[in-house]
């Protein structure tokens, strides 16, 4: 810094503006949604944050078959930090996941509610596909019934706090009445999603990226952390 001031010879660059470059593993499956039509999108990622962006290229239909593809983002830390943030919420706003609910089957009727008057207000508030698999031909109040839930991660997130809250109002309802022995369990399960468990998509198997994103599980939001694991993304058609 004393040289550059003596001799104005050198550019002098401050602590943290060195440029640097991260590698982002993706799905495949999200790519377009980064590139957007005609390249709009990744262009408008490079305005806004000033970051040199790139996704790798296909030479060949092996490597596009392949279940991830690398984004290479070059810049200042600040400019590569702003790109990264921009990327999450960019997937998280535009790309379509799949998440899986098991819920008491003593719940499912309240779910569903008459003619499915109930699970069709949920899916048109929330905006996203709720689909609960048909009863078994043998009913059994203890066994547990498979909902999923495809949207967005906010679309997702809402709708998983509606049916929580229709499992908890049925587990109430059986309370008050003294009927049914199930509703102990519904309640423990209404009560743990709504207390505990993070919204968005699944997580699998191991992919080296972080993802932290904002969620909307309860009231009172929360930060939720997946550190070092792929998120399973379904994408957006």
């Amino acid at each position: 810094y004393k040289k550059y001031w003596e001799s104005r010879d050198e550019e002098c660059l401050l602590v943290g503006e060195d440029p640097i470059s991260m590698d982002m593993r993706v799905p495949r499956e999200v790519i377009k949604a980064i590139i957007g039509r005609q390249g709009s999108t990744i262009k408008q990622l490079r305005r806004d944050t000033g970051a040199r962006i790139e996704v790798d290229d296909v030479e060949d239909v092996e490597d596009a078959m392949r279940p991830e593809r690398i984004v290479t983002i070059t810049g200042t830390p600040v400019q590569v930090c702003r790109a990264g943030v921009a990327i999450h919420q960019l997937l998280a706003t535009k790309v379509q996941v799949t998440e899986e609910l098991f819920v008491p089957q003593a719940a499912v009727g309240r779910i569903i509610g008459r003619g499915g008057e109930n699970i069709r207000t949920i899916s048109r508030n929330s905006g996203a596909k709720i689909l609960c698999e048909r009863e078994r031909a043998e009913p059994n109040l203890d066994a547990r019934r498979l909902i999923k839930i495809t949207g967005t991660q906010e679309e997702v997130a809402t709708a998983k706090v509606r049916v929580s809250q229709r499992a908890e109002g049925n587990a109430f309802r059986k309370t008050e009445t003294g009927r049914g022995h199930s509703a102990p369990r519904a309640s423990a399960w209404a009560a743990s999603k709504l207390g505990g468990e993070r919204a968005g998509c699944r997580v699998s198997e191991r992919a080296g990226w972080r993802v932290s994103e904002r969620a909307s599980w309860v009231a009172s939001e929360q930060m939720s952390e997946w550190d070092g694991e792929r998120v399973s993304w379904v994408a957006s058609e």
